[in-house]
């Protein structure tokens, strides 16, 4: 199994527009589910716009205007339009091919010059080296700790101004 990289225009959402974000979700999960079955090519998903709106308790016209703006972003490709509401339309998820998969780097040939005896060495200075990239490692988490708390702040804010509420974001019934 390989690792796809998921299209730019994908990454440059914002993190506040839900909408779209939870589309791509869903799209991501049915073409997942498809290469699991293996039923259709790589890439490619079966979805209906009752059931995705369903899904996400969107309207169904809603779901139909993601779905052309997921077009026109060249992040999804319309394979088989379906005729009616219960049949599903054939949609492929456009990968970033520019990357390789982690599986195509994986296979790459190895080093042989490598003996088992330099990867098991310690020497004094490894120790401090390890414990200088460990407090990187743990200032950095909490760095994104902080930036998450941030965002959920952002979020009730954006949502009491929207619902005319005062809502504290770091209240627990929040």
């Amino acid at each position: 199994m390989s690792y796809y990289c998921i299209s730019g225009n994908v990454l440059r959402f914002d993190a506040l527009d839900t909408k779209k974000l939870g589309f791509h979700h869903l799209i991501i999960r049915a073409e997942n589910i498809e290469r699991l079955k293996g039923e259709l090519p790589r890439g490619h998903f079966k979805i209906t716009n009752r059931i995705a709106a369903k899904e996400l308790k969107l309207s169904q016209s809603t779901i139909q205007r993601l779905t052309k703006e997921f077009e026109l972003l060249n992040i999804i490709k319309c394979i088989k339009k379906s005729k009616s509401s219960t049949e599903a339309s054939i949609y492929e998820y456009i990968f970033d091919y520019s990357h390789e998969s982690v599986f195509e780097s994986i296979n790459e040939p190895v080093n042989n010059n490598v003996q088992s005896s330099d990867l098991n060495t310690l020497k004094p200075g490894d120790k401090i080296k390890n414990e200088q990239v460990d407090k990187t490692v743990t200032d950095t988490l909490k760095k994104e700790v902080l930036k998450r708390k941030d965002i959920y702040r952002l979020v009730i804010n954006r949502l009491n101004k929207r619902a005319n509420k005062n809502f504290k974001p770091t209240s627990q019934k929040t």
